[in-house]
């Protein structure tokens, strides 16, 4: 049974990670982030009521998809090689993936809230 939670995790990282790519090239470089996050966010709640494990337990393994450290590590680069205002720039575009991510998991839980703090009948 743990291997099987473990293909779904797997299975739904790679669909949004699939998804930021897609919808990121087509739309912009946030949209797709965003879409991405909130679908991993009613996903991890839909699975924490349905096989009862933490929602933070599927979230963290997908999210780390998502996170954008290599743009991050880009706008450190840029900042040393070409001034200041390219690097501000990529940070910027960091600082709003990360927002992106935040306000998708939020938009997530609003969605299908988690099942955690509710009392059983």
């Amino acid at each position: 049974m743990a291997t099987l939670k473990v293909d779904w995790i797997f299975t739904f990282a790679c669909a949004a990670y699939n998804l930021v790519r897609i919808l990121g090239g087509q739309w912009g470089f946030w949209e797709g982030t965003f879409l991405g996050a909130l679908v991993l966010g009613v996903y991890a709640n839909w699975f924490q009521g349905k096989l009862r494990i933490p929602a933070e337990a599927i979230l963290l393994p997908d999210i780390m998809l998502l996170v954008p450290g290599s743009t991050a590590l880009r706008a450190a680069y840029l900042a040393a090689t070409q001034g200041y205002l390219p690097g501000l720039k990529a940070a910027n575009e960091a600082l709003i993936l990360v927002g992106c991510i935040l306000a998708g998991l939020l938009a997530g839980n609003i969605i299908l809230p988690s099942s955690e703090g509710k009392a059983e009948s």
